[in-house]
């Protein structure tokens, strides 16, 4: 099986610190693939192409076992976690209670991903690392001294994607709950970014020009076969293992050294801060559990993890924050005056960054309906030059023509709304924020979502086209347009929007609790509210995933948060026999570049009756309407965070709750994965399970982003608890879930959805981006 690195100029890195380091380590047991077995030992490469265990034993003695391949070495080309990993634990506890090692680092996981030609089951390759980790736990390895790395990001306009995020977004929360040291391929993607000048084509390693190419020689990035070269290793070993191993990061010079180079003094390379730490919050006790067949049966540990770091061409220190990190949101929300509408991020992101000074820099949006843009605004955390604002039209899967800018001002630390220099009226459609900052030490706020695109570009009016040659990353910062969907206003308009304002505003077509609503991106709104719902949390982290950009639904719902961080990691075992076996495989591999895809949701701003929800915020309660005919909305009608699927020919239903009578009108699912076909419908209660169905969607066949059916019949509800119930065809249509609420669900072939739930049926603790519309007047 092949084990290929492709480089990419964007990931995150997040180390969970470990509790004690030290300075000189004995025997360090690893756990790996291609990418981490002895060079010299396989015959990878030439006489001077060595891997990042080979490097770091060259040049600062760390003891894997010795020459020539590095007994305590375990890792092997095309091992997997699903065939190899257990094996290779045994072989790692072995050493340890023979006293050959002290710490452990696993990297494995690529080639259950990348090289699987069906579709990988994630939750069982993190149930068999949890098992693992434990097993390595158990025979006495202090969990400080296991170092676990994910699994590097290499296909990104393919449908793996989803897929490599959610194992790494398990893999950081398990490491978490366990209490290893994590580290994240980003770290390596970082420091490969700043050394190159030319946007990756070639990077500086003490002025010799390494050529991102193929080839054994060591000005090669990359050995023949496409693993990476020696100096890579050497970047990447810096990067990934010298702050677990207590050593100092190598020099140039040194990494030149074992190859027979030497540094060019003429030709420096530019100067690279480490990637920073990130702590986690503080870890509560685990108080929950759950179980059942639709998701895998697991105990979940609170944990709340800083948001990833990220980086482009010009690396900095990102520095973390004291701000919530926000949840899902909506495309594009309007507020309370009806005519008003934001584009973009308008939450005030965890992470500051900086370093950009003179690059252009863009991040796609999607708007749902025609609209006058106003003004654009910017969150700075650090002020220093003078900055740009502007929008681009689409073009294939760039930034196209420049559409409105503002003109060149001095930022303040905070949002910086700038008026347009002419107010455009947008047709619906894919554009992109851009922003071009003076100055290097000029910071924003940014987090690892979204499509993002980059180039160098001296600070001055933005160019009316956006260039062909350009990076692309998965990120977006805290910037958004504010655009009215009226007639292009005169030039003495006046915004009610801008976000250091506090207007206070008072709902009425939505809630029957009148809410004061503080719309600015960096103040929480006030509502007062009764709620109609209790759910406990569970206590555990929620891990991050993609989102994907999509149009909020048309009715913009109000709704009671659930403050809940949760994560799932399962405890599914899997029957196996270990191959002691190993051949080593030598496969060529491909050279393509990865190309960023649009990540989830463009975020939103403040919604007529939905204040925009908190980072930890969960919905699962109905807002009720004051004014007669008005319309509600019942269920979950944010875009959650983590994609589910493997439950074709299911019934599934979760638990709401109805404050008043109103008339149900449809029934509304968002899909981030669509296959097949799909029905929804809504049970009342009978007990405290789901009873008989009250009103259901004909069977259709769903798109990605919000699905919105009519149901057949529009019927009455009376105050109480209900069940909103879906039902797909195949087991790869997948929806958004977290894990909070109360959920039901039983194996049923797909068809009319039957007139009475099952009395049999399984108990979990979850729901779905699933909601109901309904009138409060009559049918």
């Amino acid at each position: 099986m092949k084990k290929i690195f492709s480089i990419l100029l964007l990931l995150s890195l997040i180390v969970i610190p470990f509790t004690e380091v030290h300075a000189t380590p004995t025997g360090i047991g690893v756990i790996g693939d291609s990418a981490t077995q002895p060079y010299r030992c396989i015959g990878r490469g030439s006489s001077t192409s060595f891997t990042w265990t080979e490097v770091l034993a060259l040049v600062r003695g760390i003891n894997f076992g010795g020459e020539p391949c590095e007994p305590y070495n375990q890792a092997w080309s095309g091992e997997t976690i699903a065939l190899n990993m257990t094996s290779q634990t045994e072989d790692v506890v072995t050493d340890f209670q023979n006293g050959n090692i002290g710490r452990v680092i696993i990297m494995l996981g690529h080639n259950d991903l990348y090289a699987n030609t069906g579709t990988p089951n994630v939750n069982n390759l993190l149930s068999i690392y949890r098992t693992n980790l434990n097993t390595l736990i158990n025979a006495g390895i202090a969990p400080s001294n296991i170092l676990v790395i994910d699994v590097s990001q290499e296909n990104w306009d393919g449908p793996i994607k989803p897929l490599v995020d959610s194992f790494n977004a398990g893999l950081r929360n398990l490491s978490t709950e366990k209490g290893t040291a994590f580290a994240s391929w980003a770290a390596f993607h970082i420091e490969a970014a700043c050394r190159s000048t030319n946007d990756g084509m070639s990077y500086n390693i003490g002025g010799q020009i390494i050529n991102n190419a193929f080839g054994d020689e060591y000005h090669n990035w990359r050995v023949t076969d496409g693993h990476l070269g020696t100096l890579a290793n050497g970047v990447f070993a810096n990067a990934l293992m010298s702050d677990f191993l207590g050593i100092p990061r190598m020099t140039d010079a040194e990494m030149l050294s074992i190859v027979g180079g030497s540094v060019v003094p003429s030709n420096p390379p530019p100067s690279c801060s480490p990637a920073p730490t990130l702590t986690p919050l503080k870890t509560p006790t685990p108080t929950a559990t759950f179980s059942g067949t639709l998701m895998p049966t697991s105990t979940f540990t609170s944990t709340v993890v800083p948001s990833a770091t990220s980086t482009f061409t010009p690396v900095l220190t990102a520095t973390p924050s004291n701000t919530p990190i926000p949840g899902s949101s909506p495309t594009r929300t309007a507020t309370a005056s009806g005519n008003i509408i934001t584009l973009g991020e308008t939450n005030i992101l965890s992470m500051s960054y900086s370093g950009v000074g003179n690059r252009l820099i863009a991040q796609q949006v999607t708007l749902s309906q025609s609209a006058t843009i106003q003004s654009l605004s910017y969150y700075v955390s650090t002020a220093s030059g003078q900055l740009r604002l502007g929008i681009y039209n689409n073009s294939g899967s760039n930034p196209g023509t420049l559409v409105a800018e503002t003109a060149a001002f001095t930022p303040v630390t905070g949002w910086n709304t700038q008026p347009v220099l002419t107010q455009t009226a947008l047709a619906p459609g894919t554009y992109w924020l851009a922003f071009l900052p003076q100055n290097d030490s000029f910071a924003g706020r940014i987090t690892l979502s979204g499509t993002g695109r980059h180039y160098s570009y001296t600070f001055g009016a933005l160019p009316s086209a956006f260039a062909s040659s350009v990076a692309s990353d998965s990120f977006h910062f805290s910037l958004y347009a504010t655009l009215s969907t009226g007639a292009v206003p005169s030039n003495t308009a006046t915004f009610t929007q801008l976000p250091n304002n506090t207007p206070t505003r008072t709902n009425t077509p939505l809630s029957t609790n009148t809410a004061t609503v503080t719309p600015p991106p960096s103040s929480t709104p006030t509502q007062t509210r009764t709620p109609v719902l209790t759910l406990t949390p569970t206590n555990t982290s929620l891990p991050s995933s993609t989102p994907t950009n999509t149009t909020a639904p048309s009715i913009t719902p109000s709704k009671t948060p659930t403050n809940t961080l949760v994560s799932s990691t399962s405890t599914s075992t899997i029957t196996r026999t270990p191959t002691r076996t190993r051949t080593p495989t030598r496969t060529p591999t491909s050279s393509r570049t990865p190309t960023s895809v649009p990540a989830s949701v463009t975020p939103s701003r403040t919604a007529t009756n939905a204040p925009i929800p908190s980072a930890t915020t969960s919905s699962v309660v109905t807002q009720t309407a004051t004014a007669p005919n008005s319309l509600i909305t019942l269920g979950e009608t944010n875009i959650l965070s983590m994609s589910y699927s493997g439950v074709g020919n299911r019934l599934i239903a979760q638990q709401v709750t109805l404050s008043q009578s109103a008339t149900i009108q449809s029934l509304s699912y968002y899909v981030s994965t669509a296959s097949g076909q799909l029905r929804l419908g809504i049970y009342n209660n009978s007990g405290s399970n789901p009873g008989t169905l009250v009103a259901e969607t004909a069977a259709f066949t769903p798109v990605t982003g919000w699905n919105t059916q009519p149901v057949l019949t529009q019927t009455v509800l009376a105050p109480g608890t209900y069940w909103l119930a879906f039902l797909p065809q195949n087991d790869s249509l997948a929806g958004r879930i977290t894990l909070a609420g109360t959920g039901q669900h039983y194996s049923y072939t797909f068809g009319a959805l039957p007139s009475a739930f099952s009395s049999s049926v399984a108990s979990d603790t979850f729901h779905f981006s699933l909601y109901a519309t309904l009138s409060t007047g009559t049918p």
